[in-house]
């Protein structure tokens, strides 16, 4: 079995939103989790749309998925986070 490498200190992690974004009153949970996650060292990308979100959905399927894919620092992303506050 193949484990991966433990997060350390500067690593990068790109915060994704496969349906809604988060809007109103969940922003402080998560502007508290991204401080958190900064307090340990870690690099947060944030995807476009995790701060949108329009009748229940941040964006199109089509534009999530290219969000996703098309990372300029693909290479350097160690851990995908999405996002699913209720």
């Amino acid at each position: 079995m193949i484990y991966p490498n433990k997060l350390v200190s500067n690593d990068f992690i790109e915060i994704i939103s496969p349906s809604n974004g988060i809007k109103s009153k969940k922003i402080n949970v998560y502007e508290q989790a991204l401080d958190n996650l900064r307090s340990f060292g870690f690099n947060i990308i944030e995807d476009s749309y995790v701060r949108n979100s329009i009748n229940g959905v941040s964006s199109n399927a089509l534009n999530r998925a290219n969000e996703c894919y098309s990372s300029d620092r693909k290479d350097q992303i160690y851990l995908f986070i999405t996002i699913l506050l209720k």
